[in-house]
């Protein structure tokens, strides 16, 4: 990346917590998961050159609030989550020693037992090396937080236009973000329960799916995920079942490709009417690292019918960032989640 500095820490009162301005080594540990980066300032120009990359939309009214909240507040209470394509372990290596030989200014476990424990990095060497390895890092990623970053960049283009004289330095001109390598992220499934059967029976509801060029597979009447890409999980009235595409999928396509769209587009859509997921009512997503479980408590409740996806691959979201595509709505959900409060940063 061309640019990613330190920053200042703030306390809720606007009083900085570190005399100069740092590098923050965040790691998360979780079930499965143990990830480590770096806590610092991205530029909101290489977000709008999109050497920062999104994967999903967002929508224009939450930005709009959000933005109106960060240009009052002046503060912006947690990182946005970003990542990048490891090649080699110049900044991995660098903040392990680092993390290894100094004692962390803050480890706490939140309500959901995720671990948070991070140093403050004040060393000058320290800071240049991080500096060096994140230079040779062409892109970087947007894993969660699409719209706190659309509305930081929004904050920074509203101030310019105020301040003509701007320098680029004012912190409005930075985004606080946390980068974590590829490899160590966690993506778990997003899965989807329906509140209704559009008028179908199980049994016709499974002839409209095979006729829609699946084979559908009866897996008994216990709790089952998909083995692989491109096989689709059903659940109806406590029974289970395999979805299988006949025929071939599109590989060359980033985002037909995708068990979501598959899923939408020849499932969702014809046999259940569901055109749009984003607002119709009748569909409910579940993702994380209990999803399943969760869908399945709910299930002849409220939830009627449920379908069970195999996580979406980080190459896959790379994928679809760098053609300048976006993955259908509830793709992606990556565990755990920024922590609230922890950084905090004057905009």
């Amino acid at each position: 990346m061309a640019v990613f500095k330190p920053f200042k820490l703030e306390k809720e009162d606007g009083s900085g917590t570190a005399e100069s301005d740092s590098f923050c080594i965040y790691r998360e540990e979780t079930e499965g998961c143990i990830q480590t980066g770096v806590v610092g300032c991205a530029s909101i120009d290489e977000y709008g050159e999109k050497k920062i990359r999104k994967h999903e939309n967002t929508r224009a009214d939450k930005v709009e609030a959000i933005t109106l909240e960060y240009d009052k507040q002046g503060f912006i209470r947690e990182p946005i989550f970003l990542t990048y394509y490891k090649r080699d372990n110049c900044l991995t290596n660098l903040i392990s020693r680092y993390a290894e030989t100094h004692p962390c200014d803050f480890s706490k476990s939140d309500k959901r037992g995720v671990k948070h424990t991070y140093w403050i990095v004040k060393d000058e060497k320290t800071i240049e090396d991080i500096k060096e390895c994140l230079s040779s890092i062409d892109v970087l990623y947007i894993a969660d937080g699409h719209h706190r970053c659309a509305s930081v960049y929004n904050v920074g283009m509203l101030r310019r236009e105020r301040d003509s004289e701007f320098t680029g330095e004012e912190e409005f001109n930075y985004m606080l973000s946390a980068v974590f390598p590829h490899d160590e992220l966690l993506l778990m499934e997003f899965n989807r329960g329906i509140r209704d059967l559009n008028g179908h029976s199980p049994q016709s509801l499974i002839r409209s799916i095979e006729n829609e060029g699946f084979s559908v597979t009866a897996m008994g009447n216990h709790i089952v995920k998909p083995k692989e890409k491109h096989e689709i999980i059903m659940t109806v009235e406590g029974q289970w079942y395999s979805i299988k595409s006949k025929e071939e999928i599109e590989e060359s396509d980033a985002v037909k490709s995708l068990d979501a769209t598959i899923l939408q587009d020849r499932i969702l859509e014809p046999v259940f009417g569901i055109h749009d997921p984003r607002t119709d009512k009748r569909l409910e997503f579940f993702g994380g690292i209990h999803s399943t479980e969760e869908l399945v408590s709910r299930l002849n409740d409220e939830i009627k019918i449920g379908f069970i996806l195999y996580p979406v691959s980080i190459e896959d979201m790379f994928r679809v960032a760098d053609n300048d595509q976006v993955m259908p709505p509830k793709s992606t959900w990556f565990e755990p989640k920024m922590g609230t409060d922890l950084f905090i940063r004057k905009i």
